[in-house]
């Protein structure tokens, strides 16, 4: 488990660094918020993709910064009525020389605020293929009942 607010480094970028981009990687963004105020978590969005990792994001709310930055490098982003906070990965993670899956939910939104002031919590749940699963259904469902953007 994690906890913000976090003053010098973004949490969910040092999550997001563990990941070993390849082209069995794959990557799914559900966030109720994407803001302009977290640009080094859309940046190393890119960067994963950029290394051969897939990725897809579905989004409540996105600023035009972030949303433009994502689609320029080709990462297609839906818009749909969600209030999650879910990052599913699914890898090679930390050095492992297998995939594994994992989920990362909880409070945090992808907004300054949710790094910087608000007390917010990410949990790391791992190699249960239960929950991702079930997280990958619920995200599906959203993202392709979404609209493009």
């Amino acid at each position: 488990m994690y906890a913000s607010p976090e003053q010098n480094t973004d949490l969910v970028v040092n999550r997001l660094d563990y990941i070993d981009p390849d082209d069995s990687c794959r990557v799914r963004v559900m966030e109720a918020s994407i803001t302009a105020g977290r640009t080094a978590v859309v940046d190393k969005l890119v960067s994963l993709h950029q290394q051969g990792c897939h990725l897809w994001v579905d989004v409540g709310s996105i600023d035009s910064g972030p949303l433009s930055t994502l689609k320029s490098a080709g990462i297609p982003v839906h818009k749909s009525p969600v209030h999650d906070k879910a990052i599913l990965v699914y890898g090679r993670y930390a050095g492992s020389t297998d995939d594994r899956t994992l989920v990362f939910t909880g409070s945090h939104n992808l907004t300054k605020s949710a790094l910087r002031y608000n007390d917010e919590i990410l949990v790391k749940v791992e190699d249960s293929q239960p929950m991702y699963d079930a997280f990958y259904a619920h995200f599906n469902d959203a993202y392709n009942t979404g609209t493009a953007l």
